[in-house]
């Protein structure tokens, strides 16, 4: 092993996270919404096609200031997202991985 490989090791694990991060008061963000995919999320079904039906309801009754406290104005918002993802699994090989095709359509309303 290379005097540098842990180094870079560290690096490209630390990279997700980097890719993730915004700025303070939020800690993380992530292109799924919360609980939508759980623990099992990089696991592939077998092979076929499949639809699956994401629902998100979203209502919020206060802005807050980066500090926390509640902002002194009259604020109310919802939001309801239907999105449905059709995948498709084959039983091909590329580079020793599943290859697989997806779409997804959301429909929002705000």
């Amino acid at each position: 092993m290379k005097p540098y490989a842990p180094l870079i090791t560290g690096m490209l694990l630390a990279l997700p996270g980097l890719l993730h991060a915004s700025p303070p008061p939020h800690s993380f963000t992530s292109h799924y919404v919360p609980g939508a995919e759980g623990l099992m999320a990089p696991s592939l079904p077998p092979p076929g096609f499949y639809l699956r039906d994401y629902n998100a309801f979203y209502t919020a009754e206060r802005l807050n200031l980066p500090n926390g406290d509640k902002m002194a104005v009259n604020f109310s918002a919802a939001a309801y997202v239907n999105a449905l993802r059709a995948v498709w699994v084959t039983d091909w090989k590329v580079l020793g991985g599943d290859f697989l095709m997806d779409v997804l359509v959301p429909l929002q309303s705000t």
